[in-house]
């Protein structure tokens, strides 16, 4: 199981990686999240997501993301989901945006792989974009993500477990082609997650990330981003 795991991990690095592009630019980023959750009733849960994050190199900029969010238990092993997400971007060319993204979905596990639940989902994202030059931009985004967790010290996820979470993203966008820096395609994660006291999970992940630049077919744009979660199951306030 662990040499199938260790062919999964190399594929998970890897296939962000390929350019196609004459030029290639590789952008250093930091995100910050903190995601609290809680049960509203037995087949409602609420969850809240707040992140800040920035660049190290490449295109500079500062992002501010809120996203609530509701999971609706419909039946075993499977949810729907939808929320709203706010993003504020400053870049430093000074092409500054305001986004809002409602978003709608469902979740499912499938499969189950001796210590590791796969989790699938799939979204469409109403991207619905201001910019500070006057310019108003809206598109679907259909996004397909499978994750799991590899629990290490324990065989289930339970307090004082140290684990490893990992994660494939693909991005679709549908419509006009917006007025935006990065248009995301593929998003690879892998990292180490520890089960605390108190209701906390923190994860540090490395999140590879490909996307293409709208303001030139020629550039690929690749993203390594280093992200710090704390989940905590009630309100952090």
């Amino acid at each position: 199981m662990l040499k199938y795991l260790s062919i999964l991990l190399i594929f998970l690095l890897w296939q962000p990686t390929i350019s196609q592009a004459q030029e290639e630019i590789i952008d250093h980023q930091l995100w910050f999240d903190v995601i609290p959750h809680f049960e509203i009733n037995p087949k409602l849960k609420y969850y809240g997501d707040m992140s800040y994050r920035t660049s190290v190199n490449g295109y500079k900029f500062r992002r501010f993301v809120m996203r609530p969010s509701i999971r609706y238990h419909l039946f075993k092993s499977f949810e729907l989901l939808g929320g709203i997400g706010l993003f504020a971007t400053w870049e430093e060319a000074d092409y500054n945006t305001i986004e809002l993204r409602p978003f709608q979905g469902l979740r499912f596990s499938w499969p189950k792989i001796w210590r590791m639940n796969f989790d699938n989902r799939f979204l469409i994202e109403e991207r619905l974009i201001w910019n500070n030059e006057g310019t108003f931009d809206a598109n679907l985004r259909f996004r397909y993500r499978l994750k799991s967790k590899l629990p290490i010290n324990k065989a289930i996820l339970v307090e004082k477990t140290l684990y490893i979470p990992f994660s494939y993203e693909v991005f679709a966008n549908v419509g006009p082609q917006l007025v935006e820096k990065f248009r995301n395609q593929g998003r690879a994660m892998v990292g180490l997650g520890y089960v605390g006291k108190d209701k906390w999970v923190w994860e540090l992940e490395v999140t590879f990330q490909r996307s293409k630049s709208t303001f030139d077919d020629q550039l690929q744009l690749s993203d390594r981003i280093f992200r710090l979660k704390a989940v905590y199951n009630g309100w952090v306030f």
